[in-house]
C-alpha cells in the first residue's frame, strides 16, 4: 500500500460513531503515545527507583491490553482496539529498506515454528483465539508490544531464534515480520 495516496482512515469510537482522522493527526497520535510509553517507561523505573510514586503503585500491572486511550481528531479522549492501533502503526512504518515475510503454520503444542537471526524486527502472531506483537532490538533484546494471546502462544528468543510455541492446542497462525 502505498501511504502517499492515502488522506485520512475511517476510525469508530466506543459509541459506535464514525471519524474521520488524517493521515498527519493519525501520525502525531501513535507518535505521541510512542513518547508516551517511553515517558512512563522512565516514570516507573524512577519511581521504582525511589519508591515514592503512590498513584502508579496501585495499578495492577500487565502485559497486555485490548484498548488503548487515544485522541479523536477534535482532541477529544476514545479507545482504541489493540487490534486496530497494531494495523496503524504497521501502516504508518516507513518502507524504505523494510522487509516483510509472511508464513501460514501450523503450531503443535510443544513444538516451536523458529524465525532465525532477529535483529530490529516487529514479528505479529494471529489467530482465532488472540494476537500478539513483538519488538525484538539489535541487541537483541525482546519487548512485547501487546498480547490477547498468552495463553495460548508463546513467543522467546532462544540461540539467536524466535521460537513460537502452542501451549495447549494446535494453532493454525498467520505470522507476519517486518525486518529493517
Amino acid at each position: 500500500m502505498d501511504l502517499n495516496n492515502i488522506v485520512g482512515f475511517k476510525a469508530v469510537d466506543k459509541n459506535g460513531n464514525e471519524r474521520q482522522v488524517t493521515v498527519d493527526e493519525m501520525t502525531e497520535l501513535v507518535s505521541a503515545r510512542i513518547v508516551s510509553a517511553a515517558s512512563e517507561i522512565s516514570t516507573f523505573a524512577a519511581a521504582a527507583a525511589a519508591g515514592t510514586d503512590e498513584f502508579e503503585d496501585q495499578l495492577p500491572q500487565s502485559d497486555t491490553f485490548s484498548w488503548l486511550r487515544t485522541l479523536d481528531g477534535s482532541k477529544n479522549p476514545t479507545l482504541t482496539s489493540s487490534s486496530a492501533a497494531a494495523k496503524v502503526l504497521g501502516g504508518l512504518l516507513p518502507t524504505n529498506g523494510i522487509k516483510r515475510t509472511e508464513y501460514y503454520e501450523t503450531i503443535r503444542p510443544g513444538v516451536s515454528f523458529s524465525i532465525g537471526a532477529p535483529t530490529n524486527e516487529f514479528v505479529y502472531v494471529s489467530h482465532n483465539d488472540g494476537e500478539m506483537m513483538i519488538y525484538v532490538d539489535s541487541t537483541g533484546i525482546v519487548t512485547k508490544i501487546f498480547s490477547s494471546a498468552d495463553k495460548i502462544i508463546s513467543i522467546s528468543l532462544k540461540d539467536n531464534q524466535i521460537m513460537i510455541t502452542a501451549i495447549n492446542y494446535d494453532l493454525i497462525v498467520t505470522i507476519r515480520v517486518l525486518s529493517f
